[in-house]
Parts: C-alpha cells; sequence; structure tokens
C-alpha cells in the first residue's frame, strides 16, 4: 500500500484500505475459525473419552471467549456494511437488510430446530414447551433455567444476543444518523459497567450477566466502534502500524485479558464493571491488528484456505456442535471423537445444502461489489 504525504509537513499518512469501500475484508474469516475451535475445544473437553489431561482441559475451559469474538466481529461487519450502503446509495435500507439477515440466519436454524425435534422424538432431547417458546423467538439468553435434557438448545442465548442487536442497532443508526454513530457508541461502551451493575443489584443477582443482552452491549458496540474508526482517516497511520506490529499487538493484547481475568476479577466488583468491557476492547484491538496486518505473517496464517473455510462454514458449526458436544449426553453420537466428526459433517451439509442456496438468494438484496463480503456472517 502507498503512502500519501501530506503536504503541510513531513509526516504521512496512510489511505483507508479497499476493504473498507468494498469486498471481502482479510483475516476475517481465520478470526472466525479460531472462535469456533476455542469453542469447540471448550464444548469437546466435557465429552466422554476426551483426553484425560487436566492441563488441556484447564487451558480449553477458556475456549468461551470465541463467543466474544463472534459478537465483536459481528458489530464490526454489519456496522462496516451499513455504512458501504449508506456511501453508495445514499441511504440505509432497513428493509432490504432485514430480508438478508433472514435468509441469512432462519434457513439453518430452522433445520436445526426441526433436528432438535427429531432428537426429542427418538428420546434422546426432553425440551419443555417453554424451551421451545425461547428457542423459536430467539430470547433464550433471557430463559433462566432449561428444563433437564435440553441442551441441545443452550447455546442459542448467544445467537439471541445478536439477534438484538441487528433488532436493535441498524434503525438506531438511520434515525440519528451514521455521523454520531461514534458518540453514540462510545456512551454505550461507558453506560455499560453501570447497567451490569444495576442489573446485578436490582435482580439480587438472580441474572446472568454474561447472557442477557443488556450487559452484552458493550461487547458488541466495541466491534461497531471498530468499524466506525476504520472509516477515519486520521486513525490510518495508527491502525496500520497495529498491522504491522500484529503479532506483538495480539500478544500484549492477550496478556491484558489474562492479567484482567486472572488477577483483576478476584474482585467481584471488577468482575461485574470492567472485566468484560477490557475483554471486548482487546478482542477489538486484535481484530483491528488483524485486518490490517494481512501481509504479516500472523496475517498469512489466518488467510489460509483451511482456516478459511472453516470460517465459512463457522455458524453452521456453531449450531450442530451441541447435540455431540454433548457432555451429558448419553448416546454415542457424543462420544470423543466421533462427536467431533459428526459436527463437522452436519455442519458442512448444513452449508452446502442449506445456507449455501439461500446466500445465493440473499446476494440479489447486495451490490455486486459487497457479495463476497457478505460470506458467511454479512
Amino acid at each position: 500500500m502507498q503512502l500519501e504525504h501530506v503536504a503541510s509537513g513531513p509526516s504521512c499518512v496512510y489511505p483507508r484500505p479497499d476493504w473498507v469501500e468494498k469486498g471481502r475484508i482479510p483475516c476475517l474469516d481465520g478470526l472466525r475459525a479460531i472462535s469456533i475451535l476455542l469453542v469447540l475445544g471448550f464444548h469437546a473437553s466435557g465429552t466422554e473419552g476426551f483426553p484425560s489431561s487436566e492441563w488441556l482441559r484447564s487451558l480449553l475451559r477458556h475456549g468461551g471467549v470465541g463467543v466474544d469474538v463472534f459478537f465483536v466481529i459481528s458489530g464490526f461487519l454489519i456496522t462496516l456494511l451499513l455504512f458501504r450502503e449508506q456511501d453508495r446509495t445514499g441511504r440505509i435500507s432497513l428493509c432490504k437488510f432485514y430480508i438478508r439477515r433472514s435468509l441469512r440466519i432462519l434457513p439453518a436454524m430452522f433445520a436445526y430446530l426441526a433436528f432438535v425435534a427429531l432428537l426429542q422424538a427418538m428420546g434422546i432431547a426432553s425440551l419443555s414447551t417453554i424451551d421451545w417458546v425461547v428457542a423459536l423467538t430467539y430470547t433464550a439468553n433471557f430463559h433462566g433455567t432449561f428444563s433437564h435434557g435440553a441442551q441441545p438448545i443452550e447455546h442459542l442465548w448467544s445467537l439471541s444476543v445478536e439477534e438484538h442487536f441487528y433488532l436493535i442497532w441498524p434503525p438506531i443508526l438511520v434515525l440519528l444518523g451514521t455521523k454520531r454513530a461514534r458518540p453514540m457508541l462510545v456512551a454505550v461502551v461507558l453506560a455499560s459497567p453501570a447497567i451490569r451493575m444495576a442489573l446485578w443489584y436490582f435482580t439480587q443477582h438472580r441474572v446472568d450477566l454474561s447472557r442477557v443482552t443488556p450487559s452484552r452491549l458493550d461487547t458488541i458496540a466495541m466491534g461497531c466502534l471498530l468499524a466506525v474508526v476504520c472509516r477515519e482517516p486520521r486513525a490510518q497511520s495508527l491502525l496500520r502500524r497495529l498491522g504491522d506490529h500484529s503479532g506483538l499487538v495480539v500478544v500484549g493484547s492477550l496478556g491484558c485479558v489474562i492479567i484482567s481475568e486472572s488477577v483483576l476479577s478476584r474482585s467481584g466488583n471488577y468482575q461485574i464493571l470492567f472485566a468484560q468491557t477490557v475483554m471486548a476492547l482487546a478482542l477489538a484491538t486484535i481484530i483491528a491488528a488483524c485486518v490490517y496486518g494481512e501481509r504479516t505473517l500472523l496475517g498469512w496464517l489466518l488467510e489460509n484456505r483451511i482456516l478459511a473455510m472453516i470460517g465459512i462454514i463457522s455458524y453452521s458449526l456453531y449450531l450442530w456442535q451441541q447435540p455431540f458436544l454433548w457432555s451429558s449426553g448419553d448416546w454415542v453420537g457424543s462420544r470423543w471423537p466421533l462427536n467431533i466428526c459428526l459436527a463437522v459433517l452436519t455442519a458442512s451439509l448444513s452449508y452446502w445444502v442449506v445456507e449455501r442456496p439461500f446466500l445465493t438468494l440473499k446476494s440479489r438484496f447486495v451490490s455486486r461489489q459487497d457479495v463476497a463480503a457478505i460470506t458467511p456472517e454479512g
């Protein structure tokens, strides 16, 4: 990428990368792949037959951070695509946005729920009426206690959080305008610790702060804020420096997360107030370093074909891993390593048989220059 020299002095700035305006965002599929692999490892470590190494199990217990990565990526990608539409057409069409999201998410979701219904008919799963209601209405993250045997739908809490984001953020952006996006997002991030503490206090500690939407606002908002910053000319020099030193940035950010989670979070107040915000900031920094560091060794690793393919089917993998990586499951399909093979197989079938045709249909509601960027999350 060529430098553009500023006429007023010897300093120089970088132009915005091409992917800010159009096309595929580098390294994003690789980051999705890392995220889903963390989740798979976290769930698989509790299944029958998994290697008994205590060190490995302890490491994989932190795999839930993969969900946080998905949240930040969702905020980043969706906001960037909305800004692209605003630049290209002069407006954001909420109708087309929700059509695209429905075609992207619902077919695979309904196919998965049909499979869960089959498991229930076979006596493998046991879901109550309320379990089905929260699964079908994307309110699983507000459902405090699932019935025994309903584990195949418990992971839908994170998809519920994302759906609420899709319902709230685009209309706000249309109503208040893209120019007000940055101060709005900063306000959300700054207010989030107080929101979590209020929820914890006024609900008498009965709310799971890791799952309910109001307490997760700063995680997704941080991704949205990253998209806004990536468009700002004054930020390009800093972002490019992050990219040029992506390896060090990733190590440093992970170090901050480790200190936050293992040392500072011993304080209950810190855990409620700031731990999640620190995690979101660190992950947004890592994502920025990766997408701007596509020409570094880390960028090369994230762009390899295997990781890219895993990232492309990551939504299906997240949906379909749950019945197989089921720690309390007592059927042969939940035993290691057969369970991971079945999860990958069903996710691949879901992508090619269910998702792919609807992705083709969805492309009618996006410009040709953005078709490459909408797979698999856009």
